[in-house]
């Protein structure tokens, strides 16, 4: 079942592994907008930290551009200001030893 999401329903989570992240910068007052790239075919992603600023996971975002990491989040529509596009909802974020 897809939806709606809640105790008996958890919304999945997506781990996308070895993804580099190409940008990352602040948006309002506290999240961190970020673009996520394939290292095989450079398919990108927008992604999106909600109240990051000032933790640990927006830190590791902010300092790590152009690196290779692992991520996890949830994938969310995206129709803010009339768009309509897949963006990541990033809960977690890891280096990518290689």
């Amino acid at each position: 079942r897809l939806a709606p999401f809640g105790a008996a329903n958890p919304e999945p989570r997506f781990i996308f592994p070895c993804v580099r992240l190409l940008h990352a910068e602040a948006v309002g007052t506290s999240h961190l907008r970020c673009t996520l790239a394939d290292p095989l075919d450079n398919a990108r992603l927008r992604g999106i930290a909600f109240r990051a600023a000032g933790t640990p996971l927006g830190q590791f975002l902010a300092e790590t551009r152009g690196v290779a990491i692992h991520i996890a989040g949830h994938l969310r529509r995206d129709n803010w200001r009339g768009g309509d596009a897949v963006q990541l909802a990033i809960d977690d974020a890891a280096p990518a030893i290689t």
